[in-house]
């Protein structure tokens, strides 16, 4: 076990990635890196950074771990997840995030707040599990669970019960929804709709 203190920097130039940190650990029989405080480590080819109180990179497997106050970013994409954990599966190109987790993709200005959320890199396709909450900036506001972003075709969509609300203080609830962001077209079932939600209680129109 090879450890190192003190504002650390190891580069692996096989792998292209470089790791800095207060504190590195190095166990070359199971060929693990452990990376403490302020922890940060580049995917040069991949353009991923990551950034946590705690990492853990398992370069056998290709896996990446963050501990506490994780932080990555896909710098291609333009998208940021923070979360309380994250797993990078290099190889098969998926992020998992969970507990308290935030998504945002700055290109689309969208933002999804989840317990857990799955991107798939290479489909361009998030998913959440359980109660989600996404916003898709300036107008729309989304109270649903399990919900599916697929970028590439810019469709969001849930088949639980969802809540949307929007900038012109309409409300639907839908027993599920598939929402085109570009078009700016919803489809859902089991639909109400409620107009004038800023108005008081009693004195809106459905």
């Amino acid at each position: 076990l090879l450890v190192s203190d003190g504002d650390v920097k190891l580069q692996d130039k096989k792998k292209n990635i470089i790791i800095i940190a207060d504190k590195i650990s190095y166990s070359k029989d199971k060929e693990i890196i452990n990376a403490y405080g302020n922890a940060k480590i580049e995917d040069k080819d991949r353009k991923i950074i990551i950034r946590s109180n705690q990492i853990e990179f398992k370069k056998n497997d290709e896996i990446i771990s963050a501990y506490g106050n994780a932080k990555i970013q896909d710098i291609d994409r333009k998208i940021t997840i923070h979360s309380d954990q994250i797993e990078f599966k290099k190889n098969d190109q998926i992020i998992t995030a969970n507990t308290d987790v935030n998504l945002v993709d700055e290109l689309n200005k969208i933002n999804i707040d989840s317990d857990k959320i799955t991107y798939l890199i290479n489909e361009e396709k998030i998913f959440t599990l359980g109660k989600t909450f996404a916003e898709i900036q300036p107008t729309y506001k989304f109270f649903s669970e399990d919900v599916v972003f697929l970028k590439d075709e810019m469709k969001l969509s849930s088949n639980k019960k969802t809540v949307i609300t929007n900038n012109q203080f309409s409300l639907y609830e839908l027993g599920s929804f598939v929402y085109q962001i570009e078009k700016e077209f919803l489809k859902g079932t089991d639909i109400t709709i409620t107009s004038n939600t800023s108005v008081p209680s009693g004195e809106s129109d459905k």
